[in-house]
Parts: C-alpha cells; structure tokens; sequence
C-alpha cells in the first residue's frame, strides 16, 4: 500500500505530528511511505517580522497562490491514501498549502481517500471548511481530520502564540508570568499522542477505500465548539473585507501594504477590546446546539499547532481537541 504524507510545517510541529501518526506504517512492512514537505521557492521566515506576519493575510485569506518548489512526486502518481497535515492561517488554511492545492499537484487527490491533520492555536473550523470543499472538487474523499490543538488558557495562547511568532521565544522565562502563561504551542505529549491514531487506522486501513469517518476513529478527533465556530465566521467576514481592500490598494512588500497592515492591526485590537466582551455577552444567552454525530470524525463542512499566523482576531475560552 502507498500513503503519501504531504505537509507544510514552519515550527516542525505539524511534522512531529504527523511522524507519530504514521510510525505504525513506518515501522511495519507492507506500506510505501513517502514523505513530501511542501516548499514555498520564497520560504517564510521564523520569527516573522511585525508587517510580514500581518501583511500576508489578503493572500492567505483569499487563496492566492505562491510559487512552489517541485514535490518530489510525480502529479500523475497514484497512492492508496493521501495524509494531508496544514495549518490555518488567518482562519484560512496556509499559503503553501492552499497553493498547492490549486497547483498541477492537486491531480494527486483525484479519486483518492484523504486524512487531514491541523494543528493549531484553537481556531481550524473555517480553514477546514475551504480545505474540504477544495478536495470535493478535485475528486478526493475525505476519510476524516484529526485536530490538535494547544491546551493552554485562550487569554494565553492569544499572548504567547503572537509572542513565539514574532520572536521565536514560547515563554516570558518570567517565574511570576510563566505560572499563568504557559509555553506557546502543542505539548510534545500531545503531539506524540498522535500515534494512537495512526494505530487505530492500522487496524482498518485495508477498508480505506470504503470506511467511514465514524468506523476509522473510535474517539472523538475534531471537536466542535459553537462559540469558536460563531467566532470564527464573524472573524472570516472580516478578514475578508480587509483582504479585498488592502488587495486592491497596495503590493506585498510595498509601503502602502505596510500602512495598510498597521491600519487592520489597529482594527483588530480595537475590535478585540470592544467587540468580544459583546460577544461573551451575547454567548451566555444563546442556545447551545446538540452535539453533532459528525464530531467524531468529519465535521459538516462547506465551500471551497503547530501555532502559525492563525486566528490572532480570535480570543475564546475553550480548546478544540487535545489529544
């Protein structure tokens, strides 16, 4: 059996991950694993200079496509299951992975069962939702997603995750401050915990073709939470309306995007400071939905952790899924 893991991973996080999912494969004979790391042929720096990490959510947000280097396989190569590990950026899934999805490479997915892993901070529902439609359209069939998050307070993570992207340090090396602000990014626990399940698909992968979300996993992968999904879908239109202007007034890389970026952070911060105690506000009147069948496996999804520029407008109390 040939399994293509197909991956971009700026901290290594996300590699880690997806390692520890595939090591019952790796480990064992029989299967054909190759590993190919998507390579933008402008890499992205780490940490990432204040305008940079703001000035590429038009392009993130609205999918334009980078220039990649070559995978090293072939498009027209045939695997039996395609592991795809990304993280959401901005509420919309990375650059070089959203890239490559519109690339000559996405021929790979056609008629090809696919397993998604996000890490992430704890936002993914919105990027999820553009991944899936994407692979709908190509012709794949999404087996199921698998989520790790950080487990760390969201007032936090909305620190220390920025913190670590912008200067590379995951904690303040402060005693007083480390008590409440945990390490930035996904214990290494939980990402070795992965490998559970790649276990539990080792035991059903000869039903690949036919499996459903339900019967691949037998707990919880994905969890759902109503006011992250209500969050994000007002941060998403946001986004949007940002992108489309900074888009059509300024160039990456240009002046105008640098005061165009300093204008939208100033946005973001006022509209976090104002917007979300509104927001909690209105969440402790609102009806919780009943848990859906879906969350074990593949959420309902529609359209076309490792931290990473993901959801920095999005401040809530509650983590996706921990492993």
């Amino acid at each position: 059996m040939k399994i293509l893991v197909l991956y971009y991973s700026q901290t290594g996080q996300t590699e880690k991950a997806l390692r520890a999912f595939m090591a019952p494969f790796t480990e064992e004979g029989g299967y054909e694993v190759t590993f190919a790391r998507i390579v933008p042929k402008r890499p992205f720096p780490f940490p990432w200079p204040f305008f940079e990490f703001f000035g590429i959510m038009p392009e993130a947000v609205l999918g334009v496509p980078i220039e990649l280097e070559a995978l090293p396989v072939s498009p027209e190569a045939k695997f039996d299951l395609i592991v795809l590990g990304y993280q959401p950026w901005f509420l919309s899934p990375s650059l070089p992975v959203s890239s490559v999805l519109q690339s000559p490479s996405k021929a790979l997915f056609r008629d090809t069962p696919v397993i998604t892993i996000i890490t992430c901070r704890n936002m993914w529902i919105e990027a999820d939702r553009v991944v899936t439609g994407t692979l709908e359209q190509l012709g794949a069939r999404l087996v199921g997603r698998i989520v790790i998050t950080d487990p760390g307070p969201s007032y936090a993570t909305f620190v220390t995750t920025p913190m670590w992207m912008l200067t590379g340090k995951r904690k303040f090396r402060n005693p007083l401050l480390d008590r409440y602000f945990p390490e930035a990014g996904i214990p290494e626990k939980d990402l070795e915990g992965a490998i559970r399940f790649g276990r539990a698909l080792a035991g059903k992968i000869d039903r690949i073709e036919t499996i459903t979300a339900e019967e691949c996993f037998e707990e919880e992968t994905a969890r759902i939470i109503d006011r992250l999904r209500r969050a994000e879908r007002a941060g998403k239109r946001v986004f949007r309306v940002w992108a489309r202007l900074i888009r059509a007034v300024s160039r990456p890389g240009t002046l105008l995007r640098s005061v165009m970026v300093f204008l939208f952070v100033i946005y973001l911060c006022l509209a976090i400071l104002i917007g979300m105690p509104i927001v909690s506000l209105i969440n402790r009147f609102l009806p919780r939905s009943p848990r859906s069948p879906h969350r074990r496996g593949v959420a309902p999804a529609a359209g076309a952790g490792e931290a990473s520029p993901s959801d920095p407008a999005a401040v809530s109390s509650s983590k996706s899924v921990t492993p």
